[in-house]
């Protein structure tokens, strides 16, 4: 089979990268600046991709990540706080809301696959889960306060009822939130090295990474 071109996305990044998303169905890309910029491409056409908006965001964005119905945008922040975005109109995404989610740095962000609901891990060690079915008002589904080192990766499995999360203390952390206001710790195991600092869950079956 023939190698798939490979693009440049076009426009300027003035500082380091910090983190990068495409949405579901592969049609843009998202990227986060350190200095507080976020940067979108559509890449409908993949060997020639444009970029669409260039917007600021809070400074130091640490963690986005784009809805499975590819209608909201988020953005944890190091001032703590979840940024909205509605992308359904790529021509003028605008902010929706700025909500203050955690005691300490917001670090990693992930969408439920079905449901509005946003899953964030903090350097305050926890993970919160926020309903976002009003963007404008994010709400507060549950805080859990058990883990011991700074959350800095959180994923959903592919149904949504399972939420990992990788920490500092070097441990992967996975609760039950089929009911996402009464989460369960299923499993804890402490990784290789001096941190866990990456997790995801394999697309075809309850694996985590």
């Amino acid at each position: 089979s023939q190698d798939p071109s490979l693009s440049v996305m076009p426009g300027s990044a003035t500082s380091l990268i910090a983190n990068v998303t495409c949405d579901p169905g592969g049609h843009i890309v998202a990227a986060i600046e350190a200095a507080g910029q976020l940067l979108i491409w559509d890449i409908a056409a993949q060997t020639d991709p444009a970029l669409i908006a260039a917007l600021a965001v809070p400074v130091r964005p640490l963690d986005l990540a784009i809805s499975a119905d590819s209608t909201l945008l988020a953005v944890v922040t190091e001032t703590n706080e979840l940024v909205l975005f509605d992308i359904r109109n790529l021509h003028n995404i605008q902010p929706v809301s700025t909500t203050s989610v955690a005691d300490s740095f917001a670090m990693s962000v992930a969408f439920h696959p079905t449901q509005p609901i946003v899953a964030i891990g903090s350097a305050d060690r926890t993970v919160s889960l926020w309903g976002c079915a009003d963007p404008a008002k994010p709400s507060l589904l549950t805080r859990i306060d058990d883990a011991e080192g700074h959350q800095v990766a959180v994923a959903f499995n592919t149904d949504g009822s399972r939420v990992a999360a990788a920490g500092t203390d070097a441990k992967i952390s996975i609760w039950n939130v089929a009911d996402p206001q009464r989460p369960a710790l299923e499993y804890r195991q402490l990784a290789n090295g001096a941190g866990a600092y990456s997790v995801a869950f394999a697309p075809e079956a309850d694996v985590c990474l």
